[in-house]
């Protein structure tokens, strides 16, 4: 079976995706923090510094899209200036538990990139942006590249895709890892790769972004962020 962007997906790998998210490794766990009745009232100030470094006017009130959405710690900080939310993910535990903590928030939804596949290509033309948090960069080369292929349908003109991406040399990788992997591996897509793909689809534009992450006990490393933009 395929998902919405038209990668070959098994049920065996959903399995593998939900033992990854339930893991320790995983992200299944609901903080205190990210309960959504503290949406309004709590600074969200580093994500959108660090994270997410867009212009106010990409954001407010606009319809985001998250790719690898997870149980929605993104869609927490994101919900106090977006208009519309929309999570994706294809572990059907965490799309689960986003929609259990979200339920009384209309403007979020969250949906399963293989099951809900149909509504999920309803969207083309309807959102504003596309980005994913510690998401694109555990994505092959070729995985990316049609992930981007369905983001550039979705865009309205003038709409963006935030991809992050790890510093570093690009990074090879089998298009099956997550069938076998015990953890979560990361890969590089070359900047030049990801232009000439956003180029032959239309993007206008092309920016790259780096971030200094402050040390933590994050694991995750700096950032090379793309910012695309469709051409208006």
């Amino acid at each position: 079976m395929t998902d919405c962007f038209g990668i070959e997906v098994s049920e065996e790998e959903i399995s593998r995706w939900n033992v990854l998210d339930s893991g320790p490794l995983g992200f299944a766990e609901w903080r205190e923090w990210c309960i959504p009745s503290k949406v309004s009232d709590r600074p969200h100030n580093d994500f959108w510094k660090l994270w997410l470094p867009l212009e106010e006017e990409d954001v407010v009130g606009r319809t985001i899209c998250e790719i690898g959405c997870g149980i929605g710690l993104q869609a927490v900080p994101l919900l106090s200036r977006c208009g519309r939310y929309i999570g994706l993910d294809v572990s059907p535990l965490v799309v689960s538990i986003a929609r259990m903590h979200f339920s009384d928030i209309p403007k979020a939804e969250f949906l399963h990139t293989v099951y809900d596949k149909e509504r999920i290509l309803g969207l083309r033309g309807k959102t504003d942006g596309v980005f994913g948090k510690d998401f694109f960069y555990h994505q092959t080369s070729c995985r990316l590249l049609r992930m981007m292929d369905e983001a550039y349908e979705m865009l309205l003109p003038g709409g963006w895709m935030f991809i992050d991406q790890l510093p570093g040399e690009e990074q090879g990788g089998s298009s099956d890892w997550s069938l076998s992997s015990p953890s979560w591996p990361s890969f590089r897509t070359s900047d030049e790769a990801i232009l000439e793909h956003a180029e032959g689809l239309g993007f206008s534009s092309f920016r790259a972004i780096d971030v200094q992450i402050p040390a933590s006990g994050d694991c995750s490393p700096n950032r090379h962020n793309i910012l695309l933009r469709k051409m208006g």
